[in-house]
């Protein structure tokens, strides 16, 4: 192989790789537009590097308590004052998007979280390029093209 064929090889290659800053921008279109749907996420981070799953990146999704609480039309729960306001200022991961309001007593479906879950995976699936998705790489026993999967691992309050 002569130099110029291995030089655009490289070029050829490098321009298919998938920076860090091309997945973030990925999952910022993708959070952007699962905004439009749940108005009370109001960003995210990651949970781990994106790096270390080989199927999947795992997120946070900021939530904002009030606006979440209108958007299920649930209250804070009335004994975990002192909860909520600690939960809220140290960031703590919680597991659902409405885990310190007060759903019991309301009949709410819980199940709800699993509509955004999807609804955000679907989006990024469905909608975003893969050259803005972190490939599986060598580890998976499937096609390492493929891109990996989005998932919620948990949800932090904010105000």
């Amino acid at each position: 192989m002569n130099t110029t064929t291995m030089w655009e090889l490289i070029r050829h290659i490098l321009k298919e790789e998938t920076t860090p800053d091309d997945v973030r921008k990925g999952i910022d279109i993708a959070i952007k537009i699962l905004k439009k749907e749940y108005p009370f996420v109001v960003g995210w981070d990651y949970s781990d590097p994106p790096e270390t799953y080989t199927y999947k990146v795992y997120i946070n999704l900021e939530i904002d308590f009030i606006k979440a609480m209108e958007f299920y039309n649930l209250k804070p729960h009335p004994r975990y004052g002192k909860f909520i306001k600690d939960a809220i200022e140290n960031r703590e991961t919680l597991p659902y998007p409405f885990s310190i309001m007060n759903y019991e007593e309301a009949g709410f479906d819980t199940n709800e979280v699993f509509s955004l879950q999807n609804y955000m995976s679907e989006i990024y699936e469905d909608m975003i390029p893969d050259k803005l998705k972190m490939k599986k790489g060598e580890k998976g026993v499937f096609n390492q093209n493929d891109p990996k999967e989005l998932a919620v691992d948990n949800y932090i309050f904010v105000e």
